[in-house]
């Protein structure tokens, strides 16, 4: 099974942003792949927790822009607080403090 939501472009409204995290909801464990990431994150005030948002943000902004452009324009998404089956959210933090 695949994400089932259109990626043919970028998904970049409110809407669209909600609909993915309903999608990733609804995937299995292996649907993830290079233009997409999910956490049930840690929490976000915390060094070992931006370590792996910073890990994530870099290996996405290292795909080769040939490959990147096969799904929602290029773009690449790092979903916090949701996974397949399950989305607890994430505590609110201070955006300086990341």
């Amino acid at each position: 099974m695949t994400i089932r939501i259109d990626v043919s472009r970028a998904l970049a409204t409110h809407e669209e942003i909600a609909a993915l995290v309903r999608a990733v909801v609804a995937a299995q464990p292996e649907d993830e792949l290079d233009w997409i990431e999910w956490k049930i994150a840690g929490d976000l005030s915390r060094r070992p927790t931006q370590g792996i948002i910073a890990r994530h943000v870099l290996g996405l902004a290292n795909r080769l822009p040939d490959r990147a452009a096969l799904h929602a324009g290029g773009w690449g998404y790092l979903i916090m607080g949701a996974q397949p089956g399950s989305a607890p959210g994430i505590t609110k933090v201070d955006p300086a403090l990341l």
